[in-house]
């Protein structure tokens, strides 16, 4: 359906010949794209249309296209990447006046603070987005997707399910469910997750998991089945995690290294059914991810991940932070993690440590 309007569209602003609808067709095909975890057709037509503008400007579009790029960044983790273009998004917001973009910089620049462990100050930015947002709107939805999560990192699950239980009910066949909404039925499977109510957890990955096949959002399947593998370790059931993880793995290499981390956690933790040595292995991987990308939520859930296995084991696996740690972009952290793989010693990868850990629970 989006494809047809989009040939539609594009066809009428070609006729028009006005730049700045050009502009505007870029950045929000840009965004569509986004949503559908389509990262790289997201920002090239998003760069496209900030170069249009340019030349002929337009603040409401210009804060609109630069809140895409911080998005895309926290898509991928780039913490650095996403406060460029979170400055330039406010920047061109306040001056706009529109009020629906100032919204998605406020949310946004939460999102950012999160990542970077200040949580009270993203509660500071979530407050004065809630305070402009229409009740039902998408943007509240996304906003209270937001503060859920961060109430979840918090301990706090009871606020985390008032929160999303503030969220309008959405037909679960539907095609056109919201972006926020998709997510936010995956925010409510990690909030039962973090409560150890698996068998429910486990069912809202699936009604995530067919949201995103319904609408195509590659970005929210993949997250589903991570959600997925990491119950099922929890729960000991080796059958469906082997085949879940051999289902995950191959499409690592096209995904944003932030989730490489998460995935590295959630094997760790399968791996420690088998042997520590497996598990230490897997979880060092994912702390340099994490300690690299400057993701503090990350190192957080690590360390709880580290905690529910074993109480005992210090969560400070990580070499101590240089001062100026590297913050390259996606490409640069995956081939400098590619090339640690590479000189590292042969050890057992996620496939082979899923294949013991069910001959281990099968014994």
């Amino acid at each position: 359906a989006s494809a047809r309007w989009i040939s539609q569209v594009r066809g009428d602003v070609t006729r028009a010949g006005d730049p700045v609808l050009t502009a505007a067709l870029h950045i929000f095909v840009g965004e569509i794209a986004g949503k559908h975890g389509a990262t790289v057709t997201a920002r090239r037509h998003t760069i496209l249309g900030l170069k249009l503008l340019n030349a002929h400007p337009n603040l409401w579009l210009q804060a609109w296209g630069e809140n895409t790029l911080v998005a895309l960044a926290l898509m991928q983790g780039d913490l650095r990447d996403g406060m460029k273009h979170a400055t330039a998004a406010a920047t061109a917001a306040e001056l706009s006046g529109a009020a629906s973009v100032k919204i998605a910089c406020l949310g946004n620049l939460g999102n950012l603070s999160v990542i970077e462990g200040a949580w009270e100050r993203a509660r500071h930015y979530y407050s004065r987005a809630s305070e402009i947002t229409k009740i039902g709107s998408e943007q509240r939805t996304a906003i209270l997707e937001s503060i859920a999560k961060l109430d979840m990192l918090e301990g706090r699950t009871e606020a985390a399910h008032l929160a999303l239980d503030g969220i309008p009910a959405f037909g679960q066949d539907s095609e056109n469910a919201p972006y926020a909404y998709r997510h936010s039925q995956l925010t409510r499977a990690l909030v039962l997750h973090s409560e150890r109510r698996y068998d429910e957890a486990l069912a809202q990955t699936r009604v995530a998991g067919a949201l995103a096949d319904r609408t195509g959002d590659v970005m929210l399947h993949t997250l589903s089945e991570l959600v997925r593998i990491d119950v099922l370790q929890m729960q000991e059931r080796a059958e469906d995690l082997v085949e879940a993880i051999d289902c995950l793995h191959p499409k690592l290499a096209r995904l944003p290294v932030e989730i490489r981390g998460h995935y590295e956690r959630v094997v760790g933790s399968a791996a420690a059914k088998v042997r520590r040595e497996l598990s230490l292995g897997h979880f060092r991987r994912s702390s340099r991810l994490f300690v690299a990308l400057g993701n503090e939520a990350g190192l957080f859930q690590l360390k709880q991940s580290i905690r529910i296995i074993d109480p005992q084991t210090d969560p400070r696996i990580a070499p101590p932070r240089d001062p100026s740690p590297v913050r390259g972009t996606r490409r640069r952290m995956r081939d400098r993690h590619d090339e640690r793989q590479q000189r590292a010693p042969a050890q057992p990868g996620p496939q082979r440590t899923a294949a013991l850990a069910h001959q281990h629970l099968a014994s």
